[in-house]
């Protein structure tokens, strides 16, 4: 079921390459402030010159109460409610050997999911609004060379 879940959600995005970047609405994790992805970006660059690393958390892949391991480090259950995916989020920013400086959080209509197709994970890569590069369903079709190729291209690009 999981996995045409996944499938539905991809099908259904609405970022498409070169075409303009979907912006949902998604909340900072810590003041939970409703903000919009256009209003990340402007914020982002706050921190990056160049390049901003945005993680938006959207739904608990591996919940207790549906798909989960034994060996799950977390036991979260299905969100159910907006706090539920907040106190998640706080968990993702306290690990040690996580080093991402921004987190939102979807909202519970899972706009950015929707738009971005990004259950269970994905990569995307928003150059000046739009789309530029789309990764494939992670964890396991995720090509990092692939889009680090793409980064340094544009990186190295004059603005």
């Amino acid at each position: 079921m999981f996995f045409y879940k996944c499938m539905y959600v991809d099908m259904c995005r609405k970022a498409r390459i070169d075409g303009k970047a979907p912006n949902a609405k998604v909340l900072k994790y810590d003041t939970k402030q409703e903000i919009s992805i256009d209003e990340l970006g402007t914020i982002s660059r706050m921190y990056k010159d160049r390049v901003d690393f945005v993680v938006v958390y959207i739904d608990e892949i591996h919940a207790l109460d549906g798909w989960s391991f034994e060996q799950n480090k977390f036991k979260i259950k299905t969100h159910r409610a907006i706090e539920d995916r907040l106190s998640a989020a706080e968990i993702l920013q306290s690990l040690d050997d996580f080093s991402l400086p921004l987190i939102v959080v979807d909202t519970m209509k899972n706009e950015a999911n929707l738009n971005h197709g990004g259950l269970p994970e994905r990569m995307c890569v928003v150059l000046d609004g739009e789309v530029k590069y789309i990764g494939g369903i992670g964890p396991y079709d995720f090509n990092i060379e692939e889009m680090i190729t793409y980064l340094e291209k544009i990186v190295k690009s004059p603005q």
